[in-house]
């Protein structure tokens, strides 16, 4: 059985997927299953994909009907054989030694999951440069439950690296507590958040080890429509299963802090979504979002910044007088705030990355 069970959705991405694969099959680490599942490509991902797997019987092939990257993942998962599970987009890749470097860290410290940094590769010009994601967020690089450590820190962890590749997980924390992917997409955040929740101990190394690929033709991160709905939805699947598991309460803030970024945020990779889509859409996401954000309690967000604080009044009152307008003047507002703020997150990311 092999140790570690890599899976990799795949959907047009013919150009790309053989440097993924390439990029697993010539790891360190050699004692692992690549697991391709493509979903229902019109281009010649799957006949690349069947050429590699000719070459290498370590990569297997399942095939779905353009159900999206999380059923897709979820078919991985069933069909994974090894004790641990590392994700990657089939249009991204590995450093030669990611899986070495990742299984030695998880095994050392006895890790439930292990995270590491990632470059931003850039597809226009094939630069690469240390990504900062996170980095800031996530103040602390190691949780234990036993030491004390809250599921609130372990839910701001996964909030604040909220991707579902660049990390290994133990198999049995998944399988043990029946976690999978929605359907959609932004489905990582539901996924990860879980992951995080019900585990023991959790690391950041600071080893940079994954190529994220970013200003790849479409790409899903271009589609801001279905990032805000499905993001809401998602964050709905979220709250249920952490309420069923007991622990909503105990990350309420944290919970909505991140929903909150997601409609009229600043700050991460999917905030602000409703000032990016058109009206009909802002109509939709009021209609999802109304009755539970004005029932947030006054005090929620207290220990947040003013600013975020008057962000969420404003959403609060646009969503009283269902004003559709607001998202597009708050983006406005914002940007010009950011001509005045912008050398001020440029030192602070500069010393973040420093520090870690």
């Amino acid at each position: 059985m092999p140790q570690i069970s890599v899976i990799i959705p795949v959907y047009n991405v013919e150009n790309y997927v053989e440097k993924c694969l390439r990029s697993i099959l010539e790891q360190t680490f050699t004692d692992i299953e690549v697991i391709c599942v493509d979903n229902g490509s019109s281009d010649n991902s799957l006949k690349v994909l069947e050429n590699l797997a000719a070459e290498d019987s370590r990569v297997r092939i399942f095939s779905m009907a353009n159900q999206g990257p999380g059923a897709c993942r979820n078919k991985g998962l069933d069909e994974a054989k090894g004790e641990y599970i590392l994700f990657v987009d089939s249009d991204d890749f590995l450093a030669p030694s990611a899986c070495e470097t990742l299984l030695n860290a998880l095994k050392k410290d006895n890790l439930d999951i292990v995270v590491c940094r990632f470059y931003n590769y850039h597809n226009d010009s094939g630069q690469a440069a240390p990504s900062s994601a996170g980095l800031e967020l996530a103040h602390k690089d190691t949780l234990d439950r036993d030491k004390g450590d809250s599921v609130e820190e372990f839910a701001k962890f996964a909030f604040a690296c909220s991707f579902v590749w660049g990390r290994l997980y133990r198999r049995e924390i998944i399988e043990n507590n029946k976690i999978r992917f929605p359907s959609g997409i932004v489905e990582d955040v539901p996924f990860i958040v879980m992951c995080f929740v019900q585990a023991r101990r959790v690391k950041r190394i600071p080893d940079l080890l994954y190529y994220y690929r970013v200003g790849r033709p479409g790409s899903i991160s271009g589609k801001a429509e279905r990032m805000l709905l499905d993001g809401i939805k998602n964050f709905g699947m979220l709250e249920d299963n952490l309420r069923e598991y007991g622990v909503f309460e105990e990350v309420k803030e944290t919970f909505w802090f991140n929903k909150m970024n997601l409609l009229i945020g600043d700050e991460r990779i999917f905030a602000g979504r409703l000032g990016n889509v058109p009206q009909g859409t802002v109509q939709k996401a009021y209609d999802l979002i109304r009755k539970d954000v004005l029932e947030l309690p006054a005090d929620l967000f207290a220990r947040r910044n003013a600013w975020f604080r008057w962000k969420v009044r404003g959403l609060q009152r646009a969503l009283t007088k269902n004003d559709l307008k607001f998202p597009r003047r708050l983006r406005k507002l914002r940007n010009i705030a950011m001509i005045f703020l912008n050398p001020y997150y440029k030192l602070k990311g500069k010393f973040s990355t420093s520090r870690h």
